[in-house]
């Protein structure tokens, strides 16, 4: 049986039957980098010049992470790895660019993600550079490292590797994981617990968090329920034939969705307290009626506790089926249009992804550099960026869309969420921003090899000349 074809948790003997596949695959599909910074550099290729781009980044082959390599780190005991890692993948753009045959067709359902964004939202896009809605980016290069300063020996060799074919250079994006300063566990900007929610691949990651470093897991998943909807944990979720003419069984990558999303702190804390008058009919809430509405725009504790009874596991739950109808404030309620339950309403799992995003701060603005792995963009992050994400439907009728990634459509009345206890309708969306956006296929590390130069045989020797004899 093929990897992708894999059913259920990797085991530890699936790791060395399946070991050629997973020396293939490149890191961070199947389990993230586990590294607190990251560059990302936007590469834009020459017209015209196949071979030399074919040439440089094969040349890079050799410093791709193995998926292999990097299980073996991190189920080691000396602690978080501390080598940075490189990935690399290419939009559809990009392939064209190489010349490459793309096989299913179209492997890129709507070409790029702003025909996507486009089709959702009545407002223009506002993007920023790197990021363009005239000037397609051709390749995605990944570099992770404990420290920012960590990533420098990597970045020089992948500028100075495709230095020949790109297109004036490489513009480089900086990332970090954010962390609470007193629990050390990652949060994101609106300063609660994230990555929480994730599909798990490997059966390692399902031990107790003190054997997975801790942060690396939501809780101690020991005591938890064999479903306990971090699965389907089939790497077929995440894993897709490579899409050019010479993929082999053992050659497997996946399709990398890629945005630059703003977050409003400030427009966040606005939307809290917007709910928090509503629903306590308050003029003046309190700060712990405004910080319930904060609970409620995502549906968690900022420690990541689910706002439903889960027997003490973060995951470990499901939603009951609560009418949209009044409620006493001190319930433990998770509104249909809070952002956990629009996303993942746990009615079935065909549509999850692997996400893998870390924050940024660039003039006084911040957010996250969105990226999740899926097999098929189309049924999975498209589905659920339009679908549920701005639907209206999803997961009741007349939820509304999640007012963190709900896109503002002013030709539509769909947006505005109807919340328990609420009498009217709110149009709580545009808390963050999208500032730029592209999809990418992550292929197998053959792919790259294939396209390195050729090493030049050595000429054979020569016969030995006889100097001429003195007269």
């Amino acid at each position: 049986m093929a990897l992708w074809n894999h059913d259920g948790l990797l085991k530890p003997p699936d790791l060395v039957t399946y070991e050629p596949a997973l020396r293939n695959l490149q890191a961070n599909i199947l389990t993230g980098f586990y590294r607190d910074a990251a560059r990302y550099g936007v590469v834009r290729i020459k017209p015209n010049s196949v071979a030399a781009t074919r040439a440089a980044f094969g040349s890079l082959a050799k410093h791709l992470t193995r998926a292999s390599d990097e299980i073996k780190s991190l189920s080691s005991t000396a602690g978080p790895p501390t080598l940075p890692a490189l990935s690399i993948g290419f939009s559809s753009d990009g392939f064209k660019k190489l010349h490459e045959t793309l096989k299913p067709e179209p492997p890129f359902p709507s070409g790029r993600f702003s025909d996507l964004l486009q089709n959702i939202s009545a407002q223009p896009a506002d993007w920023e550079a790197p990021f363009s809605l005239t000037d397609p980016i051709d390749a995605i290069v990944l570099i992770a490292a404990p420290t920012l300063a960590g990533t420098a020996a990597l970045q020089k060799i992948v500028s100075d590797g495709l230095s020949s074919c790109v297109l004036g250079r490489i513009e480089w994006l900086s990332a970090f994981v954010k962390r609470n300063p007193e629990t050390n566990r990652s949060i994101e900007n609106f300063g609660f617990r994230d990555g929480i929610s994730q599909p798990v691949f490997l059966s390692k990651d399902l031990m107790p968090a003190s054997r997975a470093r801790g942060s690396r897991l939501a809780s101690d998943p020991s005591t938890a329920p064999q479903n306990d909807f971090r699965e389907p944990p089939a790497p077929r979720t995440v894993l897709a034939w490579d899409p050019g003419k010479y993929a082999q069984d053992n050659e497997i990558g996946s399709y990398l969705a890629f945005l630059k999303i703003e977050q409003d702190i400030g427009l966040f804390d606005a939307a809290a307290a917007t709910l928090a008058i509503e629903r306590y009919q308050a003029q003046s809430p309190t700060a712990e009626q405004v910080e319930g509405g904060r609970e409620w725009l995502i549906g968690r504790k900022r420690d990541g506790t689910p706002l439903v009874p889960s027997n003490g596991d973060l995951n470990s739950f499901t939603f009951p089926s609560d009418p949209l109808e009044p409620v006493e404030p001190v319930e433990p309620v998770c509104p249909f249009a809070s952002h956990i339950r629009k996303m993942n309403p746990r009615i079935g799992l065909p549509h999850r992804i692997a996400r893998r995003g870390m924050a940024y701060e660039e003039g006084g603005k911040k957010g996250i550099y969105f990226q999740c792995y899926q097999q098929n963009l189309e049924t999975q992050f498209e589905f659920l960026f339009r679908n549920w994400g701005n639907g209206g439907d999803v997961p009741e009728q007349n939820t509304g869309a999640d007012p963190l990634i709900g896109q503002p459509q002013p030709k539509t009345p769909t947006g505005d969420q109807h919340w328990p206890g609420v009498a009217k309708a709110l149009d709580l969306r545009s808390l963050v921003t999208i500032r730029g956006g592209e999809y990418f296929y992550m292929p197998s590390i053959p792919y790259f090899e294939r396209m390195a130069p050729a090493t030049a045989p050595a000429p054979p020797p020569q016969p030995a000349v006889n100097p001429p004899v003195s007269s």
